[in-house]
């Protein structure tokens, strides 16, 4: 098999082709992206091991584990690239709550409100991107089912109408029913298992 030149990462190209031409894979497609996410230059100071390592368990196992470091360069580097957001040009100021380590849904609970209160940053408003945790093992994996953290409600009339948010009357709903008094900002939602609200 033969070594990409352009990475300072030791890569595998794959290739079952004599030709020399890849494979086009989902794996070697995440592969590649991986390799060119770590020759970044937000990255360059990063040691070769790493890079070598991160390639190593990839080919190993199919995936690896960002540091929080990495976390919070990509998810930079997404918001830098991302076309249509107008509020791109502040990628550099984003910050990052690390919340993948939250095993309960009151812990990633309390990641949110921790999010709502470092963007708000007491009136100067600030970027903030909270990553929770991936889904565990047997696929359990925690839902935000609020679509956002702070939410007008909106409430379903005798008569059908709406007084409100209509945007908001099924999370409302969900919400009273899980003992919720009636306010105007609808509560965050966070759960393990949707069968259990």
């Amino acid at each position: 098999m033969a070594f990409r030149d352009e990475s300072p990462y030791r890569v595998r190209a794959f290739s079952d082709d004599p030709a020399g031409d890849p494979i086009d894979t989902e794996r070697d497609c995440r592969l590649h992206e991986c390799v060119d996410f770590y020759a970044q230059p937000e990255l360059a100071h990063l040691s070769a091991n790493r890079g070598n390592d991160v390639i190593r368990q990839f080919e190993s196992i199919g995936s690896y584990v960002h540091t929080t470091e990495e976390l919070l360069v990509g998810a930079k580097l997404a918001w830098r690239n991302h076309a249509r957001c107008v509020g791109r040009k502040h990628w550099r100021t984003l910050e990052l709550i690390d919340a993948r380590d939250a095993v309960t849904a009151d812990e990633l609970a309390q990641a949110c409100w921790e999010h709502v209160r470092m963007a708000t940053n007491g009136g100067a408003l600030q970027s903030v991107i909270t990553v929770g945790p991936p889904p565990l093992p047997a696929g359990r994996e925690f839902r935000i089912l609020s679509p956002q953290l702070i939410r007008y409600a909106g409430y379903r009339n005798a008569d059908s109408s709406i007084t409100g948010d209509p945007a908001h009357v099924d999370i409302t709903e969900v919400c009273l029913r899980l003992g919720w008094k009636e306010w105007h900002a609808v509560p965050a939602v966070v759960n393990m298992d949707l069968d259990e609200l």
